[in-house]
């Protein structure tokens, strides 16, 4: 019953949330669309004004998710204490950075053994590819050139 009454207590918090959100999305909408209509649909449209509304679709972006990861930081801050929107994204965001260097080794970490996974299963392959290819050719041009597409196919399949 307590949590009910807070989610009533901060139904503005939770609409300024979503109302930052629509405010980006709307901006970026119209960004959008003025580089559509500056890149013409005949080809000749302006170059600098498609450009520049691409930048600021590609500012737009960046700012969206920065407001997203910010409220998701604040409405999960906001669930435990009960405090205001402000000062849960404030409160969110500096739990968030506290704990940013550990967040950052787990990611250096996964991605180290990832890349050891792909580099093992790539190299276990191409070699079973130049051993059973040489064996049924003889021609190490034409095992050089299976073996390149092996490379390749499996680097793309364990990525």
């Amino acid at each position: 019953m307590e949590a009910f009454t807070t989610s009533i207590k901060h139904f503005g918090s939770f609409s300024f949330g979503a109302f930052l959100m629509t405010l980006i999305k709307i901006a970026k909408s119209i960004a959008e669309g003025a580089e559509r209509s500056a890149s013409g649909s005949d080809g000749e449209g302006n170059a600098v004004a498609a450009a520049c509304a691409c930048c600021i679709k590609t500012c737009l972006s960046c700012i969206e998710e920065i407001v997203d990861m910010l409220s998701r930081a604040s409405f999960s801050y906001m669930s435990i204490t009960g405090e205001p929107y402000c000062t849960s994204g404030k409160n969110g965001f500096l739990l968030f950075f506290k704990h940013l260097v550990s967040l950052a080794a787990v990611f250096f970490v996964t991605g180290s053994v990832q890349f050891i996974g792909t580099v093992t299963c790539t190299s276990v392959a191409v070699v079973i590819c130049s051993v059973v290819a040489f064996a049924i050719t003889q021609n190490s041009y034409v095992t050089l050139v299976v073996c390149c597409i092996v490379f390749f196919l499996t680097m793309f399949s364990a990525n």
